[in-house]
């Protein structure tokens, strides 16, 4: 059994123990029983935590690398838009300038989905 459910059974054991009469809620529970409970939690938490701490290091792996991954999109899409507004004629300046806008616009709106799923996978974890 994992943790949560060790503890759901010492718990299930507490409320169906028999109450001690005038005693304000004292119940009498097996003791053996109880501490075979805790020593099964006690086996089971390092795994666990093992377990959460590779959960909490695999995230921290995606989020760095959609965060560098819209970097270097944002970095391209910026560069492109350099060379096309250099490379553009007077008179062509004002179309180079909306291609090179919309280059822009989609690499933030590219930078904007790697944020969302960046969240998603924050809030998975």
């Amino acid at each position: 059994m994992n943790v949560n459910e060790l503890l759901d059974t010492i718990e299930d054991a507490l409320e169906e123990s028999a109450n001690v009469p005038l005693s304000g809620g004292k119940r009498i529970v097996d003791v053996e029983q109880i501490r075979d409970y805790l020593d099964e939690v006690r086996a089971a938490l390092p795994g666990e935590l093992r377990q959460a701490q590779q959960i909490v290091n695999d995230r921290a792996q995606i989020v760095d690398s959609a965060n560098a991954q819209a970097q270097a999109i944002v970095k391209k899409a910026e560069e492109r838009a350099r060379i096309l507004v250099s490379d553009a004629g007077r008179d062509a300046v004002g179309t180079e300038v909306v291609v090179a806008e919309h280059c822009l616009h989609v690499a933030y709106a590219w930078h904007g989905e790697a944020d969302e799923s960046i969240e998603l996978v924050a809030l998975a974890a």
